[in-house]
């Protein structure tokens, strides 16, 4: 009720000038105080759980896709960052299927950067030379252009991928 006060009297002084007196009496008035300092506490308290929550999603997110980049990295073969890989072994569908898994996790990267801007720029720059170093080697090229096509990446993303690899 006390705020509902408060916003009429603010109304009142637009409109006549002889509500001036009462309004900085009501004003000063010992519950608008309290009201006041109670919403700027609330209004305070608001924005650090914001700021605090999206820097705890931020680090879950983060640790999260290290993790996943980490396992994907430990199925692979040890030699195939080197440019003599031996592409027949793309051929088979297990190695393949984690190479869709990196793909995969690229995909996500680039659609929260892009799309959601959730993934800060410092972070998205060192995800975006690993992506470029990974799509440099022979294996991770071939790979590509076998599965880009055959999944669900969006229109964006290809191009992405497509201008990193050279197609």
């Amino acid at each position: 009720m006390y705020p509902l006060k408060f916003i009429f009297n603010l109304l009142l002084i637009f409109f006549n000038v002889e509500f001036q007196q009462d309004f900085i009496l009501n004003f000063l008035d010992t519950s608008n105080i309290v009201n006041i300092m109670l919403f700027l506490l609330t209004l305070i308290t608001a924005i650090l759980f914001y700021y605090f929550t999206r820097k705890e999603q931020w680090i879950s997110l983060y640790y999260e896709f290290n993790k996943r980049y980490a396992e994907i990295r430990w199925k692979l073969p040890n030699d195939i960052l080197f440019d003599d890989f031996d592409l027949s072994k793309l051929n088979d569908e297990n190695l393949m299927k984690i190479m869709r898994q990196y793909f995969d996790l690229c995909s996500e990267e680039f659609y929260l950067k892009n799309k959601k801007k959730w993934i800060e720029k410092e972070l998205w720059q060192e995800w975006h030379k690993g992506i470029e170093y990974y799509m440099s080697k022979p294996a991770f090229k071939e790979a590509w252009r076998k599965v880009r096509n055959n999944e669900d990446y969006y229109t964006g993303f290809i191009k992405f991928m497509d201008g990193i690899v050279g197609i």
